[in-house]
């Protein structure tokens, strides 16, 4: 694979798997081969299996990435991107349309609720995990991908 094939495919949403090459799953070891060392990594406690304990966050690329106690070891969980260069293979991501999710990222649907406001979501089989679309006025502010609880 050339340079710039490895760069643009490095700015690819893969719909409920990764976003800037960040898989779910991947260790932090596996997500700093990629994106290199955090411009801030956040803890949150408490550190018990299966809960959110870091938040690594990318301030030039725009990413933030989530980590999830497993047993003895970090999981990526959640992978957030703000960078309107990150896209779907469809071309959607932030600064899209409601209508081009809608129409270009099979399965979504979209809603509002109180705490989340506007959004476009696409599950992953069973309801849960998938890829979320963060919308305001009409158009994608951010696009998440997450795990299903294990």
């Amino acid at each position: 694979m050339g340079a710039l094939a490895a760069l643009l495919a490095c700015h690819l949403i893969q719909l409920d798997v990764s976003i800037d090459c960040v898989r779910l799953n991947d260790s932090p070891r596996q997500v700093h081969a990629v994106l290199g060392r955090p411009t801030r990594a956040i803890s949150m406690p408490p550190r018990r299996i299966g809960y959110l304990v870091r938040t690594d966050v990318y301030r030039t690329r725009r990413v933030r990435v989530t980590y999830l106690l497993g047993g003895d070891r970090l999981y990526v969980y959640e992978v957030t991107t703000r960078n309107p260069t990150d896209r779907t293979p469809r071309g959607v991501g932030v600064g899209s349309t409601v209508h081009e999710v809608l129409r270009k990222v099979p399965g979504s649907s979209c809603g509002s609720e109180f705490l989340v406001g506007t959004y476009c979501r696409r599950p992953q089989e069973g309801g849960v995990g998938g890829t979320f679309f963060q919308v305001r006025n009409g158009h994608v502010t951010s696009v998440s991908v997450f795990a299903p609880p294990f």
